[in-house]
């Protein structure tokens, strides 16, 4: 199933981390429609989400969107700070709570994310076009 980025704990990731105009391009590339009540799908309501990621440094996904499966993602930032990539873990949600998930998870998954992107630095593969030609 393909879901829109704003839906998904990897896409939230990714346009947190984007410049605005590129974010509210993929935002605008099709109609926004709500899964469930909770579903931001107005710009304000997204731009919220966004907020609340770039400040954590990682996306949560919304556990009535992926039922039974928490899911947590950093991106993976190039040398201008944009992100060219994201990194998740999941878990079945039977295992824990969401709480004891972002717990055990989240500076990982953050510290992978920051590996990688200084892998991908180095390597010069991290270039401010190569998020465009991706979008």
């Amino acid at each position: 199933t393909r879901l829109p980025a704003y839906y998904t704990a990897m896409g939230q990731a990714v346009l947190a981390f984007l410049p605005e105009e590129m974010a509210l391009n993929v935002l605008n590339m099709r109609k926004r429609m709500k899964l469930n009540p909770s579903t931001p799908v107005t710009i304000k309501e997204i731009n919220k989400c966004l907020d609340r990621v770039r400040r954590q440094g990682y996306a949560v996904a919304d556990p009535k969107i992926i039922v039974g499966l928490h899911v947590l993602a950093a991106p993976v930032l190039d040398a201008d700070g944009l992100a060219i990539a994201a990194i998740s873990a999941a878990a079945p949600a039977m295992n824990m709570t969401l709480k004891q998930f972002v717990d055990k998870t989240a500076k990982p998954v953050m510290h992978a994310a920051t590996e990688m992107g200084k892998v991908m630095q180095s390597s010069g593969s991290a270039l401010s076009g190569a998020v465009s030609a991706a979008v």
